[in-house]
């Protein structure tokens, strides 16, 4: 067998320029003569001496054929051979083959016996093999030792890591009594050699294979993008490995944890005793006083987050990627511990448990109330064809019992009500507390999140994904397109299409806004797939991505009965038709999901006003047409059983912005619910389709200016002047309806729009700000708040910094740099978190001067913006700022190091766990 092992030529082999301690993925063989005593008794010694030489010349010349680490240190007749990653194959995969190639070696060309182990781990590498220490090389050499003669044992790791077409060369040879590691043997026959007194019995082996199938099924791995009309037929469905990005995630901090340090930061110097104490008492409600630096943890991969904690709550917006990362995670466990070693950094055995709980508390539902949830789960996976019931609970418990399960639960916010959802998360709460030895993962929207507490867990926030994310989706996501529509790999040509529409996303900011959600960054790859370049303003792009779908149902019944097989068309038939189900929807559904019952209802209520259509074939249609966009579009698709919604809840949205205008209530409805958040976007879509789409800007024009100019009245009065969200709002609309508005009204709205920024808190304003990032009314917001800067108010000043930060603003460093320098701490502050959000190289120098600032909260946003900028060269400061006074300061200063994987940092950091104070440790 082949094996691209040997080094170019000229080169330093690996196993010399790997540096000492460096944690590498190896791969380990461990081979010994099987028999050999007894051929001192039966042979003459130089025959013996003969074999022997056969035997070592044999193995030492494999072992450089393969490029295993040499010397080799032999022990007797038994050897262990060592390989790390090559471009093509795995150590997992270089380290069954280098056993089989010594199977060869010594049963068919020597007619030797001979025992023969593989296992693989992530390993410290140490250049003299002798001293490598790891429990699986133990593990390897005990699998050696139980092995049966002339055969080959390898560790479950390894057999998960093989193609399906090498797997069936291998059979189950069982648990290995001393470590308790699943094997697999070749040839299968040879497990019925094996000493029984090695091996345990009754260790599940098929059912824990039952649920890694499971895992690794269409319903988990495999993506569907459907709706566009691409080169072939079918939707496409892509490998979920080959175009996952990894995440990064934010730690909600504990305010017990943090209370002191953020605290102390937001109290201004000659605050009296009793207003602090105030302070501190409004600490939770909505508003903060002004921006706290900790109440998020700095951005990590999700990895990282997954390390550290045995349960995590992941927290993020409609298409954030939080079930994508729930089915990753399940494909990622059902590769066993290696895999997990190598995409997480954890080496655990876990079984997989992907659940959608929404269609778990339906089955509960089915069920009588004391079922346990070890009872519903195996009802659960029994309705997915993964076993029998009966069989199913006894295992399950079994596992939980003993702490082998990855319980991955997602959708807790898709539970149908905040009553049903309390119930829901005290069961599941319940659960998790009984079975901590395990490791859980609950997902679910901020809106609708009920809390969850789980066991040494920990609250993350999903970010979007950034630059350098959306850049390897998009690579990843061509080049495996590219491959599923061809059949075979076009690198050259994915990576142009890839090139292209990074280009595009670079040339319109809303869309690039857009694309940081993972989901509508796929949605925006398809679109340029199918239409060959992309539009500059949302509202358009979901036009074209709905109309899309709506015409790829050829194939399907239209909504109305006349029984055409034509597409649906989009302006006549499916902007009214949805869009009044998705007004529908949204006031009755808010999660986005509703029963079938009520979309079939509705929908043939429709059909019936709108068409006057008989009631018993409009409910016909309707039932037709609901199955088939299920099975075929997926424009609405069932959710969880017997529940569901659209696409995604965006385009619920959209239709129900554009449904409004189609029914002629947008500007009623819209004052209706002018400061409800939860109708926010479907105003801005409506603006949006007004101007762009219906192309109306006067009528768009005429609106914004009533919205400005609009009074609350009754109970909802104060809202005109605090927070007085109309004039964020306005701005908000504006940058819906772009250069279809008059320039003079766009400075008037921007104008009023800074000078509101300037009067609210961050926490008021942050979420505005970053929105108006993204559009093209930032550069007219930009100058009043460059002006600020100069305003006699330290408060002005302070917001106008943090503003240009918060904003994006192009060029606003200069100015913040000089900030940097303004007599006021608080405007200090504000511009180094300035800085830090717009991401300044050049500001990194001024920023390690400002670790000397009289402040030391100063000091501590400097330190905190020196991590988030990963600036280089900024090492030895922060490690003095180790040594800072101030407890925040050396916080900061820590996690900056972190963050810069400062290796030389690690003393220092391990001093600092000796430190009294418990929020610095």
């Amino acid at each position: 067998m082949s094996d691209p092992a040997q080094e170019p030529a000229g080169t330093e082999p690996w196993w010399e320029r790997t540096p000492k301690g460096a944690v590498i993925p190896l791969g380990f063989v461990k081979i010994d003569r099987a028999g050999s005593t007894g051929e001192w008794n039966d042979l003459p010694p130089d025959e013996v001496s003969r074999r022997r030489d056969q035997y070592v010349n044999g193995v030492e010349w494999l072992a450089r054929a393969v490029n295993a680490a040499q010397p080799l240190h032999w022990q007797g007749d038994g050897v262990m051979l060592f390989m790390t990653d090559r471009e093509v194959h795995s150590a997992a995969l270089r380290a069954v083959h280098a056993a089989r190639m010594l199977w060869n070696r010594v049963h068919v060309d020597l007619a030797m016996s001979a025992r023969i182990a593989a296992h693989a781990a992530y390993v410290a590498w140490d250049p003299n093999t002798g001293r490598l220490a790891h429990s699986a090389i133990d593990q390897c050499g005990h699998l050696e030792h139980v092995t049966p003669p002339k055969s080959i044992a390898i560790s479950e790791d390894l057999y998960l890591a093989l193609p399906e077409s090498e797997r069936r060369n291998f059979g189950p040879l069982g648990v290995t009594r001393r470590d308790g590691i699943p094997a697999y043997v070749m040839a299968s026959t040879a497990a019925k050699q094996r000493r029984s007194e090695d091996f345990i019995e009754g260790q599940d082996l098929e059912l824990w294979e039952v649920f890694r199938r499971y895992a690794n099924s269409p319903e988990i791995r495999m993506l569907r993008y459907v709706g566009l009309r691409l080169a072939k037929k079918e939707p496409p469905a892509l490998d979920i490995e080959e175009v996952f990005v990894v995440p990064e995630a934010q730690v909600r901090q504990r305010p017990s944890a943090l209370a002191d340090p953020r605290r102390a930061a937001l109290r201004r110097r000659d605050e009296p005793d009793e207003i602090a104490e105030a302070d501190e008492e409004a600490y939770d409600a909505p508003f903060a006083r002004l921006e706290t630096l900790e109440e998020m943890g700095a951005p990590e991969p999700f990895p990282s987050v997954f390390q550290k904690a045995r349960g995590v709550v992941v927290l993020g917006d409609p298409g954030s990627g939080k079930t994508t990362l729930v089915r990753w995670l399940a494909t990622v466990a059902s590769g066993g511990q290696f895999a997990m070693a190598k995409a997480l950094g954890v080496s655990e055995r876990l079984l997989p448990l992907p659940v959608s709980i929404g269609a778990l508390a339906d089955v509960r539902g089915e069920m009588r109330a004391t079922a346990s949830v070890a009872d519903v789960l195996a009802r659960y996976f029994h309705s997915r064809n993964v076993g029998d019931e009966g069989e199913l609970r006894g295992f399950l418990l079994r596992c939980l019992h003993s702490g082998d399960c990855l319980v991955l639960l997602d959708g807790l916010d898709e539970v149908r009500s905040a009553a049903a959802r309390d119930e829901m998360r005290a069961w599941l709460e319940t659960f998790a507390a009984a079975y901590p030895r395990n490791r859980f993962i609950v997902s679910s929207r901020h809106v609708g999140f009920p809390g969850f507490v789980v066991p040494e867990g920990v609250v993350t926030a999903l970010r979007p994904f950034d630059d350098a994310q959306v850049r390897r989706y998009v690579e990843a996501f061509t080049r495996a397109y590219r491959t599923w529509e061809v059949g075979a790999p076009d690198d050259a040509a994915a990576a142009k299409e890839a090139q292209q529409l990074l280009e595009a996303l670079e040339r319109s900011p809303r869309l690039a806004a857009l694309a940081r959600n993972p989901f509508m960054l796929a949605a925006l790859a398809l679109v340029h797939r199918a239409e060959g370049k992309l539009p500059r303003h949302r509202v358009q792009f979901y036009v074209i991505f709905a109309r899309a779908l709506c015409e790829t149902w050829a194939n399907a019944r239209r909504i109305v009965a006349s029984g055409s097989e034509r597409a649906l068309a989009f302006e006549e038939e499916a902007i009214p038709i949805l869009g009044e189900l998705a007004i529908k929807m949204h006031e009755s559904h808010p999660t986005g999901l509703a029963p079938r019952e009520f979309i079939v209802d509705t929908l043939a209520d429709i059909l019936v006003r709108q068409r006057g259509t008989a009631e018993s074939e409009a409910r016909r249609v309707a039932e037709q047409f609901l199955e088939r966009t299920g099975m075929e579009t997926q424009i609405l698709l069932e959710r969880g059983v017997g529940r569901w919604g659209f696409l995604h809840l965006t385009f619920q949205e959209f239709f129900a912005a554009a449904g409004l205008h189609a029914t002629e209530r947008f500007e009623v409805e819209a004052f209706r619910y002018l400061f409800e958040p939860r109708w926010e976007e479907i105003l801005r879509l409506g603006v949006g389709y007004l101007a762009l789409v219906q192309g109306r800007p006067v009528a768009a024009k005429r609106f914004i200016e009533k919205v400005l100019e609009h009074k609350e009245t009754g109970p909802r009065a104060p809202l005109n002047d605090i927070p007085r969200k109309q004039d964020a709002l306005a701005a908000l609309l504006a940058a819906e309806a772009g250069d279809t508005l008059p320039r003079d009204l766009q400075q008037g709205i921007a104008a009023t729009f800074a000078c509101w920024v300037l009067e609210m808190p961050p926490s008021i304003s942050r979420r505005y700000l970053q929105e108006i990032a993204f559009a093209d009314l930032r550069e007219l917001v930009a100058p009043p708040l460059l002006g600020a800067l100069k305003n006699k108010d330290e408060s002005v000043r302070s917001a106008a910094a943090w503003a240009l930060g918060a904003l994006q603003v192009e060029g606003a460093d200069l100015a913040l740099l000089e900030a940097l320098k303004d007599g006021e701490w608080r405007v200090r502050w504000a511009a180094a978190r300035g800085l830090g959000a717009l991401r300044t190289e050049a500001a990194v120098p001024a920023l390690i001067e400002a670790l000397r600032d009289v402040d030391f909260i100063v000091r501590t946003a400097a330190a905190w913006t020196l991590g988030e900028l990963r600036a280089v060269g900024a090492e030895p400061a922060l490690l003095e700022a180790l040594r800072d006074k101030s407890g925040s300061v050396q916080l900061a200063a820590g996690r900056a190091l972190g963050a810069l994987r400062a290796e030389g940092a690690v003393p220092a950091l391990l001093e600092m766990l000796k430190d009294k104070n418990e929020n610095v440790r």
